[in-house]
């Protein structure tokens, strides 16, 4: 499924919704990948400007600040949102 098709899948408001996006080109055990930022600078324009959600709820964590740490952080955040 291209990218592009998210907008046809994901159908409903998503103003209030939250979004971890993890972005990783340089790992430490594997050659350099090109296109990961790329692919998820687009899907973060995708949230934001086509799907209705908000810059602020949407995380976007690459290469060294993808971390578990931030990961966990996020997602503890997301979670007392909700709850």
């Amino acid at each position: 499924m291209a990218v592009r098709d998210l907008k046809y899948v994901l159908k409903q408001s998503y103003e209030s919704s939250r979004a971890l996006i993890i972005d990783i080109n340089n790992y430490q055990n594997a050659p350099p990948l090109g296109y990961a930022v790329n692919d998820a600078k687009e899907i973060k324009d995708i949230l934001i400007g086509e799907l209705g959600f908000e810059t602020e709820n949407v995380a976007y964590l690459t290469d060294s600040d993808a971390t578990k740490s931030n990961i966990l952080l996020f997602l503890r955040l997301a979670i007392g949102y909700i709850g």
